[in-house]
């Protein structure tokens, strides 16, 4: 049998487990003195068993050999296994591919404005919507107001378009600057208070957002917002921007 042979795990065993098999008076020598230092410091020699020292190295050789083929079975699951699941790499794909309007490490925010009622002084960009007082209605903007009085107001259009000798589908809100409306309908002046509702690291995801919410909030948009000294998310962001770059390599 060739020093390979003899050093093989298998016959490394085998040979311990024989010696083992022996009986101490079968051997004309089985004690051996070895050097040992306790806890202590102190050096000394301890006589053991050749046949028990055999019995407690193949244990341990056949311990270490079933945890190697668990650990190789380990190994081979994780080759067979994708580095990354589906949904990491489509967002990765988003990350590299979307539009980013602009914005260093883009966060896609998610908000609402509330229109708060002001006076004209204060008005944003003099905002302002069509308001009835008497049924505590929002009308809208100046089309909007048109088409409220050709609905509920027809009479009082005719009689101001009989006045003004013009057709009544053709008033516009210029014909009608210095009119009093009927029915305590006035112009309210009003500023936006915008408010947060969500955020995705992509645009595809705030929009998802709002496809399925939007019944829940007034009109929702997308806003592009900066992580600017947000370092935690700015390095994963990093992060899954590379596994999309991996994959295509």
């Amino acid at each position: 049998m060739s020093d390979k042979q003899l050093n093989k795990t298998e016959n490394l065993i085998y040979q311990l487990q024989t010696l083992a098999s022996y009986e101490k008076k079968d051997l004309d020598y089985p004690a051996f003195e070895v050097a040992y230092e306790s806890d202590s410091g102190e050096e000394g020699f301890v006589e053991v068993s050749c046949v028990d020292v055999a019995e407690q190295a193949a244990s341990k050789l056949i311990e270490m050999q079933n945890q190697l083929t668990k650990a190789n079975e380990l190994i081979d699951q994780l080759k067979s296994e994708k580095p990354h699941p589906d949904f990491l790499l489509e967002l990765s794909k988003q990350l590299n591919e979307q539009d980013n309007r602009i914005t260093a490490n883009p966060i896609f925010c998610v908000y609402y404005d509330e229109k708060v009622p002001t006076s004209e002084d204060y008005a944003d960009d003099g905002l302002y919507e069509w308001f009835n007082h008497e049924e505590s209605e929002v009308i809208g903007d100046d089309d909007d107001l048109i088409e409220y009085l050709n609905e509920y107001h027809l009479e009082w259009l005719q009689n101001y378009a009989t006045g003004e000798e013009v057709e009544v589908s053709d008033v516009t809100i210029d014909d009608l600057e210095w009119e009093t409306l009927p029915s305590k309908i006035e112009k309210v002046h009003y500023l936006k208070k915008k408010h947060f509702v969500n955020a995705s690291l992509t645009e595809a995801g705030a929009q998802q957002f709002i496809d399925r919410k939007q019944h829940d909030y007034s009109p929702l948009y997308i806003y592009a917002e900066s992580m600017c000294y947000q370092w935690q998310m700015i390095e994963l962001r990093k992060w899954l921007l590379s596994l999309h770059k991996v994959q295509g390599e």
